[in-house]
C-alpha cells in the first residue's frame, strides 16, 4: 500500500514538471529568438539516457527559423527527434517548448509507439531534454538531480518489462 503511494507521488511530480513544459506551454526566456536559436544549437542532448549498448549521437537540424531538432541516432539508425519550437513573445522574450517523437519503422521497431505505451519512459526523456535546454539558455550546468522523480517513475512503472525472463537469468 505504501509503495503504490510514494509511486502515485513520484508520478504526480514527473507529471507536473512535464506539464509546465508539454503542451504548447512552455517557458519563456527574456531573450530575442534569433538569440534563442543560437543557444538551442549549442545543446548537448543527454545521451547517457540511451544506455552505452549502442553508439548513440545527435545531430542539430536548425533549417526551420520557428524550430530546432535534434536527430538521434543509434549505431546509425534513426531512433527519435526532440524538437524545440520557438514562438516570440514580443521583441525581447521567446517561448520555448519541447517535444519527442519517436521512428515509426527501422532497426528498433515503431519506436513512437513504444514511447505512447510506456507514458512514463516519454515523460523521462522529454525532461531529460527540457532540462538540457532550460540548462542552456539559462547559463548553468545541466542538472540531472531535476530527472529523478522522472527516472524514478519510469524505473518503477516499467520494472517488469525489461527485467530477465525466468530461466533467463544470468548466472550469479
Amino acid at each position: 500500500m505504501m509503495r503504490r503511494a510514494w509511486r502515485g507521488g513520484v508520478i504526480i511530480a514527473a507529471s507536473l514538471t512535464l506539464a509546465a513544459c508539454e503542451n504548447g506551454k512552455g517557458e519563456v526566456y527574456q531573450r530575442p529568438p534569433a538569440e534563442i536559436r543560437d543557444l538551442l544549437r549549442t545543446v548537448e542532448v543527454p545521451l547517457y539516457m540511451f544506455g552505452s549498448s549502442a553508439d548513440t549521437q545527435s545531430t542539430v537540424d536548425a533549417s526551420d527559423p520557428a524550430t530546432i531538432v535534434w536527430k538521434i541516432t543509434a549505431d546509425d539508425n534513426p531512433l527519435m527527434e526532440f524538437t524545440a519550437t520557438l514562438l516570440p513573445e514580443g521583441d525581447t522574450a521567446t517561448r520555448v517548448s519541447v517535444d519527442v517523437q519517436g521512428t515509426g519503422v527501422g532497426k528498433y521497431g515503431d519506436v513512437q509507439a513504444r514511447l505512447e505505451k510506456m507514458g512514463e519512459i516519454r515523460t523521462l526523456y522529454l525532461i531529460s531534454m527540457t532540462e538540457a535546454v532550460d540548462s542552456t539558455l539559462d547559463g548553468r550546468a545541466y542538472d540531472i538531480t531535476r530527472t529523478y522523480p522522472a527516472l524514478i517513475s519510469a524505473g518503477t512503472a516499467n520494472a517488469g518489462v525489461f527485467a530477465p525472463k525466468a530461466g533467463n537469468r544470468p548466472a550469479p
